[in-house]
């Protein structure tokens, strides 16, 4: 289950990213090349200067996004080692899509990014893990429902029941079917 769990979350998180492309895409880049290079001082720098851009214009749900993001790719690179700054990072994570999901509470992107803000926060806070991994799940099977709402699936109870219809079949099968005879080639040596 948690394997399950984990893979929807990088798959649902790798479909964030391309969504919010459009906007921001060169620091969507930045923060995933970053990230991939394992490059800390890289990562520090973009969310400084997200911060500050943050803090010029606090109303911007995607800078805001961002920096969340970065901050969640800084959690992860932290790891148990540096475990104080990965614990922060989570937590600013989480913090930073507050505003994000009261401007759009149905924001997969930021659901999703916030499940796994808390998922990795419940790594580094044990007394408190339960409760943020239950969050996390919240925040995922919300995203995953906006997901089915956007894709409009209707409810079992709303979709058509398919007509059935039986044609009567025309071979009788009570009969036996002719089997060819089998040929069998001359033998050498046999002339008539």
């Amino acid at each position: 289950m948690l394997v399950a769990r984990h893979f929807v979350v990088w798959a649902l998180l790798s479909w964030a990213a391309a969504a919010w492309a459009q906007q921001g895409g060169d620091y969507q880049a930045q923060i995933l090349y970053a990230y991939q290079t394992e490059d800390t001082n890289s990562l520090a720098n973009l969310s400084q200067d997200l911060t500050a851009r943050v803090k010029e214009d606090g109303n911007d749900a995607s800078l805001r996004y961002h920096l969340a993001h970065a901050q969640y790719r800084r959690g992860l690179l932290a790891g148990t080692p540096r475990a104080h700054e990965a614990e922060t990072a989570f937590a600013d994570c989480i913090d930073q899509l507050k505003p994000v999901l009261s401007q759009d509470v149905k924001s997969v992107e930021a659901l999703v990014l916030q499940s796994a803000c808390y998922a990795g926060l419940a790594d580094h806070r044990k007394f408190e893990s339960v409760l943020l991994r239950s969050r996390s799940d919240e925040r995922l099977n919300a995203a995953l429902n906006s997901v089915a709402e956007t894709l409009s699936v209707p409810s079992p109870a709303e979709m058509p029941i398919p007509e059935v219809s039986f044609q009567q079949d025309l071979l009788d099968y009570s009969q036996p079917v002719p089997q060819p005879s089998p040929v069998v080639p001359p033998r050498p040596g046999w002339h008539d």
